[in-house]
């Protein structure tokens, strides 16, 4: 029989920005298609590699650089929480505490039982002094990683902090 499939709504590109860099110019609409479809497969990879390049340019020492592809890979695919954690540690290291806290923010409400975001999130809470935030996130990290002695052990040093201060 006819196997037309339906244009599948996750295929289509989630808010990313201008139109592919090839452009046919001139050819049918299954042409265009064709182009389109090839780009959205590339966004992936592309978001890929800027992720890799600034995980290498870190690994450089050249954190300002390393940003701008950190940077990139995260507005490619937002919906990526490493993409997002490996952004906020190089605006962090940068000294763009606020930003590196919004781009944490930002993922998590996409990725609330991402361990990683959890971790990044309550450390960087504590780091900030806002230690009840610190422990919020912290004790949510317990609930996501109940058998993770990592996450009960910053849990217990945030609440004994938390005790010291009130």
């Amino acid at each position: 029989g006819m196997s037309r499939s339906p244009v599948e709504p996750a295929l289509l590109p989630d808010g990313r920005r201008g139109p592919p860099s090839r452009r046919t110019g001139h050819g049918s609409s299954r042409d265009g298609e064709r182009v389109l479809r090839k780009g959205m497969a590339a966004a992936p990879i592309a978001a890929e590699v800027h992720h890799a390049l600034g995980l290498l340019l870190v690994g450089q020492k050249r954190l300002t650089e390393a940003l701008q592809q950190l940077r990139e890979a995260d507005s490619l695919r937002p919906d990526q929480a490493r993409y997002a954690l490996a952004h906020a540690l190089a605006l962090d290291a940068l000294g763009q505490r606020a930003k590196a806290m919004e781009t944490l923010t930002r993922s998590y409400r996409g990725h609330p039982h991402d361990r990683d975001l959890l971790f990044a999130l309550a450390t960087f809470s504590r780091n900030r002094g806002r230690m009840q935030d610190a422990i919020r996130y912290a004790k949510e990290l317990v609930g996501v990683a109940p058998e993770d002695p990592g996450a009960k052990q910053l849990l217990k040093e945030l609440e004994s902090r938390q005790g010291g201060n009130s």
